[in-house]
């Protein structure tokens, strides 16, 4: 049996935090020195003003809600002063799991 696995890098680089919602397919972020699995299982936290790169094994490649709220939101959302929205644990995980409420409000996809 032979397996042909279809590799895609995609580079980037946010200025501002970030807040993403993977919907459909998969990936892998790799941002600092983590590589991290975004699906529809999971939300992701970006810090901003940092490179990263995606790549995706899957030809049909995957789709994300990015959601870049302004730093006094995400401050208030997360409880914490401006300055320290950095040091929030979910920014320092990078994922964390989306409940199926969570999934359930997700997007449509756009790729048939």
């Amino acid at each position: 049996m032979r397996r042909t696995i279809f590799q895609s890098t995609v580079h980037g680089f946010s200025p501002d935090f970030q807040v993403c919602f993977p919907h459909r397919g998969g990936f892998v972020w790799h941002v600092a020195d983590k590589a991290v699995v975004g699906d529809p299982n999971q939300v992701l936290f970006v810090y901003g003003d940092e490179e990263f790169h995606v790549s995706h094994p899957w030809p049909e490649g995957y789709e994300e809600l990015i959601v870049t709220p302004t730093l006094s939101v995400l401050s208030d959302l997360a409880r914490v002063p401006e300055g320290r929205v950095s040091s929030h644990p979910l920014f320092g995980r990078r994922n964390q799991y989306a409940n199926p409420a969570l999934q359930n409000r997700r997007p449509e996809s756009s790729i048939q």
